[in-house]
């Protein structure tokens, strides 16, 4: 008799055993499921991720703004003025450019340009202001605006 007790004994712990397999089982699959892909939710973002559930990390373009000729010709004036520098400015914040890339755009890091990191706040709405200096002591103002969401992690921007 003794050998069949045992028997029982054995299977009665083997029957505790596989309900404490299955509780520890269920549990994980409920917080599997209740985990949450952290990314960047916001589509207008340059990393945006579709598979993301809790919003996080979100990157927005890089707009450096450059100067694309060393001189100017004002036709009025029959004139030629030399770039010297030129000071951008876009949504409240401003910085200098002091060099000119005639042949071709700078890469996103181009000495001598200035950048600006936009925002989720920035909404898509860019108002710019530029003042060009010549060398002469003489200089150009414009101003413009861009409008609409851009989703290239580098954009470059001529403004003279």
């Amino acid at each position: 008799m003794d050998g069949i007790q045992d028997f029982c004994y054995v299977c009665h712990m083997k029957g505790k055993y596989h309900h404490l397999l299955f509780l520890g089982l269920a549990a994980f699959l409920v917080l599997a499921a209740g985990c949450q892909k952290k990314g960047c939710t916001d589509s207008n973002a340059t990393n945006y991720d579709t598979k993301a559930t809790e919003d996080c990390c979100c990157q927005y373009s890089r707009f450096v703004f450059y100067d694309s000729s060393a001189s100017y010709y004002d036709v009025t004036s029959k004139r030629t003025y030399i770039f010297d520098s030129a000071k951008v400015w876009v949504n409240g914040d401003s910085g200098m450019i002091r060099k000119a890339y005639p042949s071709t755009p700078p890469d996103c890091d181009g000495a001598g340009t200035f950048t600006y990191q936009s925002t989720s706040a920035d909404g898509g709405a860019f108002s710019i202001k530029i003042r060009v200096f010549f060398k002469n002591g003489y200089y150009l103002d414009d101003g413009s605006e861009l409008l609409g969401f851009f989703t290239k992690p580098c954009i470059r921007q001529k403004v003279f």
